[in-house]
């Protein structure tokens, strides 16, 4: 059942609730960039795996990471950030900003793609700032220092 589908100028969010024995499991879909399964124990978000929009998954089995690096970088950032947010809206909200993953170029380089990997992978910036969410950088530009994150 969808829950929710918010679209505004900065994002397109939809909502649908699963069924689930290990809590509220809810599917986001932003644009048609990434799909996330997310498991919520009250409003806290407790597990999250990102695939791509077009990455086959079944009901039964959605948990096998992407085989898309971009996404598997993606779900460790997506964790990392479910436990920076208080509430699972605020959560939601932040995974909003990435409908536009492939065209938002870094804040740090001004690059869309950047060599991430040592097997010669481009990926675009796949983090999103938690405080100013239009901020986006790749995993190599982002500055460990940084408070904002």
């Amino acid at each position: 059942a969808v829950v929710s589908t918010q679209s505004t100028g900065h994002y397109s969010l939809k909502l649908m609730i699963m069924p689930s024995s290990s809590g509220t499991l809810l599917k986001a879909i932003v644009g048609r960039v990434l799909k996330a399964c997310v498991v919520l124990q009250g409003a806290w978000v407790e597990r999250i795996i990102v695939h791509s929009f077009n990455e086959e998954t079944t009901n039964d089995n959605i948990w096998p990471p992407s085989k898309f690096t971009v996404f598997t970088r993606l779900t460790e950032v997506a964790n990392s950030a479910s436990l920076h947010f208080m509430n699972a809206s605020k959560f939601f909200v932040w995974l909003s900003y990435y409908q536009n993953l492939y065209s938002q170029p870094c804040t740090a380089c001004g690059k869309i793609l950047c060599d991430e990997t040592d097997k010669d992978k481009f990926l675009p910036p796949v983090r999103r700032d938690f405080n100013q969410m239009d901020k986006a950088y790749h995993l190599s530009c982002y500055n460990i220092g940084d408070d904002s994150f």
